[in-house]
């Protein structure tokens, strides 16, 4: 990394879904979607949105985003690679 002497060496990327009460009506915003997803902890009646985050060999956060409830893992983690790997591009 530019900023700090952080080795980069191995990147473990995950997501984990975030389950949250009250009512979250839809405004007329960029921001993401919280609705009632596929929940990895069997909560069906709340609503949810996903956190994607990369850390590297040592476990220091490398990268962290936000997604809609009801995006795949598979999207986020790519997406995810990609932001990072961007980011590190931009820094050199």
């Amino acid at each position: 990394m530019n900023r700090l002497p952080i080795p980069v060496h191995c990147l473990h990327a995950d997501t984990t879904s975030v389950s949250v009460y009250g009512n979250y009506e839809n405004e007329e915003t960029e921001s993401i979607d919280i609705p009632f997803g596929i929940p990895k902890n069997g909560s069906w009646n709340l609503k949810q949105f996903v956190l994607s985050l990369i850390v590297n060999q040592h476990e220091i956060p490398l990268f962290m985003n936000t997604h809609s409830g009801n995006a795949s893992d598979k999207s986020t983690i790519l997406e995810a690679i990609k932001s990072l790997k961007s980011a590190l591009r931009t820094q050199h």
